[in-house]
């Protein structure tokens, strides 16, 4: 069995897979398995993933009947790839050849550690460079409220989603949640698992391009990436952020000491946010008032 199952959720990225595919044929780290799930393309994507099955035994394409949304399928290639570490690709994304060997060592080095994870370059369609993005969340803290804080909040970029994690750890979450804003979740539920490293220098790069979801949540459109992640959902997404926060730290594998301190950091979150929780309570009440 690998070490290291990298899962790869995609669809429509023909444009950028082969790329992608030729950053992973070039790590340094070897002992993978790697499983890319086709959430039934309409463009060659599949066929581009079938291409580079035949050249690497390491990787795996299957292909959905449907679309079963973004989120389903990045849970998807969790549940069925098996190997003690795991890695979510962004199929638009590249990496310097030393990533996966540097995530991997950093997380053999600390046994108490869950995830580890580069700063990020971002970079547009023609891998040129655009800016770095540096996070500075407290995320190797030994206390796990300090690290909730940090990712509860909104001063960070979901980085470590793609970070290589231990999936024991992974296991002690929900995964990827269906709701805007789920990868902050993910993100600061596996900081109460255990500290997650970071590796100073930028060896992951992250496409911007218009017609990736997160380019939406910039244009503040977020009814439509709610459509794309979570057809027919609510809309009250800051309420329903809060109460996902206060049931992952119910859940948490923490003393019930700790649990208190959580929830004191989830109070004072809620004071400084007051004001976007109380337009989507608002909005909820609206809502369910509607559709009686």
């Amino acid at each position: 069995m690998a070490t290291l199952a990298i899962g790869m959720p995609v669809y429509n990225r023909a444009a950028y897979l082969e790329r992608t595919l030729a950053c992973l044929r070039d790590q340094e780290y070897a002992d993978i398995e790697v499983l890319i799930a086709d959430n039934a393309s309409t463009d060659d994507t599949f066929e581009v993933a079938k291409a580079a099955a035949k050249e690497d035994p390491r990787i795996r394409v299957i292909q959905h009947a449907e679309n079963m949304g973004a989120i389903p399928n990045f849970n998807y290639v969790f549940h069925h790839t098996t190997a003690p570490y795991f890695a979510w690709l962004a199929s638009d994304d590249m990496f310097d050849p030393r990533f996966f060997a540097r995530m991997v060592a950093m997380l053999d080095a600390r046994p108490d550690a869950v995830c580890a994870m580069s700063q990020v370059q971002l970079i547009d369609g023609d891998d040129q460079p655009i800016d770095g993005v540096d996070e500075n969340v407290r995320s190797d803290d030994p206390d796990p409220a300090v690290r909730f804080a940090d990712f509860a909040g909104w001063g960070h970029f979901c980085q470590f989603t793609f970070g290589v994690t231990r999936r024991s750890a992974m296991l002690q979450t929900g995964l990827m949640p269906k709701f805007w804003t789920g990868d902050r979740l993910y993100c600061a539920e596996l900081a109460l698992t255990g500290p997650m490293l970071r590796d100073q220098e930028r060896l992951y790069f992250i496409r911007q391009h218009l017609d990736r979801a997160t380019r939406a949540m910039g244009r503040k459109d977020n009814s439509a990436v709610n459509a794309y992640l979570t057809p027919n959902g609510s809309r009250a997404f800051v309420l329903h952020y809060a109460k996902e926060l206060r049931a992952s730290i119910e859940r948490a594998p923490i003393t019930e000491a700790q649990k208190r301190d959580c929830r004191k950091a989830l109070n004072v979150w809620a004071l400084r946010n007051w004001s976007k929780l109380g337009r989507s309570t608002g909005r909820r009440v609206l809502e369910v008032m509607t559709r009686k």
